[in-house]
């Protein structure tokens, strides 16, 4: 199911390759990722796609992404996950996920107080997302 959802805009942070240089981005504070974050936009394989996604993530390593109205009927798909930072890159492991899903990862491309930047890369493209504060 996550990876169903991340394609619509979000879904999930999937899996991606990064060289070395993408690991030596300094310039990343980490620390400002806690917080919630709202989706400002999605791009698969430079295409928009639409959403309305939430990410939020806490001190404490937890991580809720709730997907609004994607779900069959309309309702809210919620999503709880542990995540762990390395660097500029972000792994997210998902508590209830389909096999094969249960872990994702992003690359940090931007990091501000009030903007997040990542992409994340799998068999249906790479995704760039967008979230402000």
């Amino acid at each position: 199911m996550k990876k169903s959802i991340l394609l619509f805009a979000f879904v999930t942070f999937s899996l991606f390759s990064c060289s070395s240089s993408d690991d030596n981005n300094s310039s990343i504070d980490t620390t400002q990722l806690v917080g919630t974050w709202l989706l400002e936009s999605a791009k698969l394989d430079g295409d928009e796609v639409g959403s309305s996604d939430e990410a939020r993530f806490t001190s404490n390593g937890r991580a809720f992404y709730t997907y609004y109205n994607f779900g069959t009927n309309g309702q809210d798909i919620i999503e709880n996950a542990d995540y762990s930072l390395n660097g500029n890159t972000i792994t997210v492991t998902y508590d209830d996920a389909d096999p094969g899903n249960e872990t994702d990862t992003f690359q940090i491309l931007e990091l501000t107080s009030t903007k997040l930047k990542v992409k994340s890369t799998d068999d249906e493209g790479t995704l760039i997302e967008t979230y402000t504060k």
